[in-house]
């Protein structure tokens, strides 16, 4: 059996399994509890999440002097959002090349940048919040602070090293020299020269990097009215880092869409980090799940209208 179809079985059994150990009687408790304006403010919060990180892709694609029109970046945003919530490590998200390749008509080195340098800034966002977190948690899990440190570190090399042309030239031209086969260089060039040619100069980063830390913490604030919702009472920015670390948990691709492991890393985090009982903590991350899905239906939805890719 292929290890793809195995993917989701380890989701939904990490997912039922932290169910089992945390009781179902125990969550059942914690509805009546729930204040609901908190949740509805959270839901009405996901529409303008939505539309921010399709304006966020759009400043990268204008930068390219890539113009569409908005309602074809948002929807092919929400298309991607689905493909990426039914897909390991969200890969699914690069849909958004083969949209783009097709409306209008570049080479497909030019449509991989737009989503490669998107997906970078969104991790380089992330990982920065876990690093901070990992700090907060250093109480509780030494060895993750070492972890986050690296990867931050790796991500910031990554960054200045492609803010400088002549390097970024260099690591670009070694990687197609040196990993693509001589009978498809002719062809691979083209798009390397495309890719290349379309990432964007260390000025034009500027305002996606802002944008991205912006839309971030909004998606992090969704969740906290959540928390507040289930009288979770924790400091916002604490919660923020901790929570990017279960982000980060979730992007390994172990499971699809991070179901089972979004649910376990905010079990344990908040319970070990804040004190907040595992009942209370998986209540959060169900609810947070359950509210996500309204951009992964909508997403659905505008999909069977279109070609599928994955």
């Amino acid at each position: 059996m292929k290890i793809r179809k195995l993917l989701p079985l380890i989701g939904i059994l990490l997912f039922l399994y932290v169910i089992h150990r945390v009781g179902f009687d125990k969550l059942a408790e914690t509805l009546p509890t729930v204040q609901w304006n908190y949740v509805l403010l959270s839901i009405a919060l996901s529409f303008v999440i939505i539309a921010a990180q399709a304006w966020k892709w759009n400043l990268i694609l204008h930068r390219q002097s890539i113009f569409l029109p908005f309602s074809y970046i948002l929807k092919v945003h929400l298309i991607s959002n689905f493909y990426g919530n039914i897909t390991p490590g969200r890969i699914g998200t690069f849909s958004k090349i083969f949209h783009l390749k097709e409306r209008t008509k570049k080479n497909i080195g030019a449509c991989i940048s737009s989503v490669t340098l998107e997906r970078f800034f969104d991790l380089f966002t992330v990982a920065s919040f876990a690093f901070l977190g990992s700090i907060v948690t250093l109480k509780y899990f030494h060895g993750i602070f070492f972890q986050f440190l690296i990867l931050f570190l790796v991500l910031i090399v990554v960054l200045l090293l492609s803010l400088h042309e002549p390097t970024r030239n260099f690591f670009i031209w070694r990687v197609f020299y040196f990993l693509v086969p001589r009978k498809f260089k002719d062809r691979a060039r083209i798009s390397f020269e495309a890719f290349h040619a379309t990432l964007l100069k260390p000025q034009q980063i500027v305002l996606p990097i802002i944008a991205t830390l912006g839309v971030w913490f909004v998606l992090y604030l969704q969740m906290y009215l959540i928390a507040l919702a289930l009288h979770v009472n924790v400091p916002l920015l604490s919660f923020i880092f901790v929570s990017s670390i279960a982000t980060l948990i979730t992007l390994i691709p172990i499971t699809v869409g991070g179901i089972g492991t979004s649910e376990l890393a905010i079990t344990v985090l908040f319970n070990k980090v804040f004190g907040i009982d595992p009942a209370v903590a998986l209540s959060l991350a169900l609810i947070n799940r359950v509210i996500g899905l309204i951009g992964t239906i909508l997403g659905g939805i505008l999909s069977m209208r279109e070609e599928r890719y994955f």
